[in-house]
């Protein structure tokens, strides 16, 4: 029920950020920061390094089909590439992530970081210096018709160098702030006058000390390093496979690495990708790991949710994706949580008879409305925060599959946990958790906006049922504010492609953290990385030149210049994390309405490992029995 008045008691505004902050306690982080799209049902991908059965079930008898559909079927939405260092969509990187292998991992979705391509790592008592080890013997796919070799410490050098500053690098942040690798920088001055500091080419702090040894110096000690080496942007590509930094010609152009010849290592071959059709992978017998248990995986790539629904009860894929519209809440049924949060049990039955299985954990996954501040008034985008009813869209409209959301920061990795973030929240959130019109009207009309002469904006949505639910809501609410809100739809791609150009007013999105350090997901707030004409830039919505964007600029400063794992360091991270939440709220680029919870659907006959906090376990550990 939507909520008019903003006339909440105390209790029922706790109950709107504690429940969060109880289920958010025990959320996790995907492997890579990545932006997503809201209604993007796709699930995220984690690792593993042991040799056990993660199902719990090893060889206990289970038929296993042995024809020729141990092929596992899966639903994608639109990938944008298949390089590493080039990708920004989590559907990119969920087949990244099963063709390509990283220094570290986290395993099945765990918040645990484990060995991955360096099997042992060793850190200098200076907390800055760090050693690792790689495994011998790791061979890349054949590709091109081309044996590419062994996996050497040359290689990561080279790709990390690629991510550093290469020509096709999308986030160069990765390495540069997130994981802090010392580097040296130079100012360059622009045809306007405007200084920025770039990255100077081959200076970052990464040494191959031998054919399996990699050496690299961070700036400062980095309490999350170790989580940043699980990123799958940090993994190998073979030594001058692409010229696209300075020293190397390259072998084969960018474009081939980006959908044809794809060279990784992990445990499954790249076959192909067609954008907006299908991607493929086939089993690569030579992984140096476990499995896989299976011959590859189809991504058929959907995004109208009446298709992917249609495609699912069809029984056409094993993990079936039930998109929002089509969720009922009351065919769920769910042990208690485990000690990792996890529930599971079954979902059913559904339109085609069928019951499945059914998990779900809460995730470290904001999503978000953003504007771009130079096209969207300020009073506009006040309105919007006032007009918002966060739990009738986590509630209603996401019908119980999201929290509701208020700070940019999910609360497991608010400075101080879940209770900290719902005392921070209750304290300062200016608008309040319901929705209220009538502050929405008063802030227009001071604006010098009414009934006859209304405020117009558009808003730029994916296509789907439950995004033009939301859409239309937020629509009627903003018209009883002197706001017509004009809604466009594209296709994900479309519109982060619009939105860099900054012919985008507002979006819908998300961003799936990389790590439960805030500024993984804070990056978004430092306005140098929001900016339309800046190179680098994460999140087009242009803001700059205000007090709270100067603000959230130190802010995000005091953030990353205080990584070190101590006490001192950790206080002047937490007051960061705060200030640039209310910079952002003063400002509002972004208005925050939920956390997003992680779940997976699977029909009987797929035996797979449970989802993590972190996300899902890679599907080399997925088994497929006989299908009906």
């Amino acid at each position: 029920m939507s909520h008019t008045d903003n006339e909440l008691s105390r209790r029922r505004f706790l109950q709107a950020t504690g429940g969060a902050a109880t289920a958010a306690a025990l959320a996790g982080c995907l492997d890579d920061d990545v932006e997503v799209d809201e209604d993007d049902d796709t699930d995220p991908i984690g690792d593993d390094d042991d040799d056990t059965d993660p199902t719990g079930d090893d060889d206990d008898g289970t038929e296993e089909t042995d024809d020729e559909e141990q092929v596992l079927r899966l639903i994608n939405g639109t990938m944008d590439t298949m390089d590493p260092v080039e990708y920004t969509l989590a559907n990119a990187g969920e087949v990244i992530g099963h063709v390509f292998d990283g220094p570290l991992w986290n395993p099945h979705g765990a918040l645990t970081v484990e060995p991955m391509l360096a099997e042992d790592y060793e850190i200098a008592d200076d907390n800055v210096t760090y050693t690792l080890h790689l495994r011998e013997g790791v061979t890349y796919h054949e590709a091109g018709g081309q044996d590419w070799g062994e996996v050497t410490a040359q290689d990561f050098v080279y790709n990390w160098e690629r991510l550093a500053g290469g020509e096709h690098t999308r986030r160069a942040s990765t390495i540069l702030d997130d994981l802090g690798v010392a580097h040296e920088t130079e100012t360059v001055t622009d045809d306007e006058g405007d200084e920025t500091e770039e990255y100077v080419p081959w200076s970052l702090a990464v040494e191959a000390l031998d054919d399996y040894t990699l050496e690299l110096e961070l700036s400062s000690p980095n309490h999350a390093a170790l989580d940043e080496l699980a990123s799958f942007r940090l993994c190998p590509l073979p030594e001058g496979i692409v010229g696209d930094v300075e020293g190397y010609d390259g072998d084969i152009d960018h474009d081939e690495i980006r959908d044809e010849i794809v060279v990784g290592c992990g445990p499954f071959k790249f076959e192909s990708w067609a954008s907006d059709q299908e991607a493929e992978v086939s089993a690569y017998d030579d992984y140096w790991g476990e499995g896989p248990h299976i011959d590859g995986i189809h991504w058929q790539i959907m995004e109208d949710s009446n298709a992917i629904f249609n495609h699912s009860m069809n029984m056409d894929v094993d993990v079936p994706q039930i998109p929002t519209e089509q969720f009922d809440p009351d065919l769920v049924d769910l042990d208690e949580p485990d000690e990792d949060g996890r529930e599971v049990g079954t979902y059913g039955p559904m339109r085609n008879d069928e019951t499945v299985n059914y998990q779900r954990i809460p995730g470290l996954s904001t999503g978000f409305f953003g504007f771009n501040t130079q096209n969207v008034e300020k009073a506009a985008r006040q309105a919007v925060a006032h007009a918002l009813d966060h739990e009738q869209i986590a509630n209603d409209i996401f019908r119980g599959r999201a929290i509701p959301g208020y700070t940019m920061t999910p609360p497991a990795g608010f400075p101080g946990g879940p209770e900290a973030h719902e005392e921070f929240v209750e304290e300062h959130y200016p608008y309040g958790p319901g929705s209220d019109i009538d502050a929405a009207q008063e802030v227009m009309e001071e604006a010098g906006y009414s009934e006859d002469d209304p405020y117009e904006f558009s808003f730029t949505i994916t296509d789907s049922a439950t995004n033009q639910q939301m859409a239309n809501l937020l629509r009627d609410m903003l018209a009883a504010a002197h706001i017509d809100m004009e809604i466009e739809v594209a296709p994900f791609a479309t519109m982060i492609d619009q939105r860099g150009r900054g012919n985008i007013d507002s979006f819908n999105s998300g961003w799936n953290m990389g790590g439960d350090d805030p500024a993984n997901i804070l990056q978004l707030l430092y306005p140098p990385h929001t900016q339309v004409e800046v190179s680098g830039s994460i999140i087009e919505v242009d803001w700059f030149d205000t007090d709270a964007a100067d603000r959230a600029a130190d802010g995000w400063d005091q953030l990353t210049d205080n990584p070190e794992p101590t006490d001192e360091a950790a206080e002047a991270r937490a007051e960061a994390v705060k200030e640039m939440e209310l910079a952002m709220w003063e400002d509002l680029p972004f208005v925050v309405y939920e956390y997003r919870i992680f779940e997976r659907f699977a029909y009987e006959w797929v035996d797979a490992a449970d989802i993590g906090p972190a996300g899902m376990a890679r599907h080399n550990y997925t088994r497929l029995n006989e299908r009906p």
